[in-house]
């Protein structure tokens, strides 16, 4: 039997964590036989890094110019058979002229922080028109708690990388990644780097606070900026440090976690469940600083041994609960029932 054609539809400016999420459930449902098709409403650079990394896969994309002639007259094409939104645009925009496709609609909820200004009223819009969809899913409980209506928790999930670069690398690299903004609390790792000047701190990311961070940082900090695809640089990454105020389930978290790294993170959105119990990762209160410094120089003082037994109990949560395999036959119940709710309640 010939498997559906599903959109997975999104509007990007940037590579984050609805990318990424993005881009492993393409892979992980076009190796399935899926009839995948990434569709970003438009594009905001000459070329978008997800896109390419997608087409060298031959993973097929669209764009839709921001256009809704053109998404209309694309669906009529295509015949999608279920458009699976991700991110507050996306999901209106289809919510809103559903009346007029026959698609089943499925949205994904992947913000954990409460934006502010005009997105407040998006994120709004997105939230209390979530009903309109036949099937939510959010990465996190807390995310899954800000919807009025009944939602399904799907973890976040990346697929483990195909060597051992835990073993073979240099991990002595103290990292954070992820955008420079209010909610990941970047600040703060400036705040352990002064009170360890002679450790150093990579960051890499960018956003709105960069500026001011560069600015103020003392200089054992190195910013690298925006990194498209942080692959080439996992393997010599030994800590991530998450100080957020707000998440739901970070991507760069299992990428880490999927390379040998441990992470030191702050009790917020899915962390919690992910790290709880993992060797070598810890969960923190993020105005501890003192507290953070003590666990990033217990990390340092690790042995070799105890470093690959580290880098294990990390790799082993991933591939357990949060690798594709784990994962995408999750979404391909979801997808099922929306398609067939008849078949499956059967």
């Amino acid at each position: 039997m010939m498997k559906p054609c599903i959109w997975l539809m999104l509007d990007s400016r940037n590579s984050g964590g609805i990318e990424s999420h993005v881009g492993q459930l393409a892979k992980g449902l076009d190796t399935r036989g899926y009839d995948i098709w990434v569709v970003f409403w438009q594009l905001y650079r000459a070329e978008h890094p997800l896109r390419s990394e997608l087409q060298q896969h031959g993973i097929k994309t669209l764009v839709l110019g921001g256009s809704v002639w053109r998404y209309l007259r694309a669906v009529r094409k295509c015949k999608p058979a279920i458009i699976h939104t991700h991110g507050y645009k996306s999901g209106l925009i289809s919510r809103v002229f559903g009346w007029f496709i026959n698609a089943e609609l499925v949205a994904s909820f992947h913000a954990g922080e409460t934006p502010k200004g005009r997105v407040w009223w998006y994120d709004w819009l997105d939230r209390q028109s979530a009903h309109w969809c036949q099937t939510r899913i959010a990465v996190s409980q807390q995310i899954a708690r800000r919807l009025k209506c009944q939602v399904t928790v799907i973890d976040n999930f990346v697929e483990l990388p195909k060597t051992a670069s835990h073993v073979t690398a240099d991990k002595s690299t103290i990292a954070f990644v992820g955008r420079l903004a209010h909610e990941k609390a970047p600040e703060r790792i400036l705040q352990m780097a002064r009170c360890l000047p002679e450790q150093s701190f990579d960051i890499y990311g960018d956003g709105p606070l960069r500026a001011e961070l560069v600015a103020n940082a003392p200089n054992n900090v190195h910013f690298h900026g925006d990194i498209a695809n942080m692959q080439a640089h996992w393997p010599h990454i030994g800590l991530l440090l998450l100080p957020s105020h707000a998440e739901g389930l970070p991507m760069v978290a299992l990428e880490a976690m999927a390379s040998g790294c441990s992470v030191i993170a702050t009790p917020v959105g899915a962390l919690p469940e992910l790290l709880r119990q993992v060797h070598g990762c810890q969960l923190i209160e993020g105005d501890n600083i003192e507290l953070w410094c003590q666990a990033i120089i217990q990390w340092q003082q690790r042995d070799v041994t105890q470093q690959q037994c580290d880098a294990a109990a990390s790799i082993a949560r991933v591939e357990q609960q949060y690798s594709s395999d784990a994962i995408v036959p999750k979404f391909e119940a979801i997808y099922a029932n929306a398609i067939y709710p008849n078949a499956t309640n059967a």
